[in-house]
């Protein structure tokens, strides 16, 4: 399978990408350009804007499914909940079929978190409301949730 994986290069994204190589597919690693992957068999590294959904169409071109690890840093936690995050959300949604691309897995680090009995991080005030499903439906085949169900379905 060929994968368009948006945000290669951070602490989610990297383990993803070595997951996939493991399982033979070929990769096409989008990163905004502050960090290097290094060229190997199987990967292509590309540059590209997750907020932008023309450059997702471009980069997502020709792939099977798409994979969206790209999360905040740690200096731009709130703000990126609130903004950037939504944002990237509503720009893969429009890119993706454009691409030709059925298939978004989503997958972080942080939003399943428990941070009190029974919720997670991504129901709280604190992870913002900028993107709502009722207010983008999405016509792409997604899966939201943690990395373990993300694991199940790409294995």
């Amino acid at each position: 399978m060929r994968i368009a994986l948006f945000g290669a290069t951070g602490r989610v994204g990297s383990r993803v990408l070595a997951e996939a190589l493991t399982r033979n597919h070929e990769i096409i690693a989008i990163s905004h350009g502050q960090k290097n992957t290094e060229q190997r068999d199987r990967v292509c590294v590309i540059m590209g804007d997750i907020l932008d959904p023309h450059s997702i169409e471009l980069c997502a071109r020709g792939t099977d499914a798409a994979v969206c690890a790209y999360g905040p840093g740690q200096d731009t936690m709130t703000r990126d909940l609130q903004e950037t995050l939504p944002r990237s959300a509503r720009a893969l949604v429009a890119g993706l079929p454009r691409a030709g691309v059925r298939r978004l897995v989503v997958v972080g680090g942080a939003g399943s978190l428990e941070v009190a009995p029974g919720v997670q991080l991504v129901d709280t005030k604190a992870f913002g409301s900028g993107f709502s499903a009722k207010q983008h439906p999405v016509p792409t085949s997604a899966l939201v949730g943690n990395g373990l169900a993300a694991q199940h379905m790409i294995r």
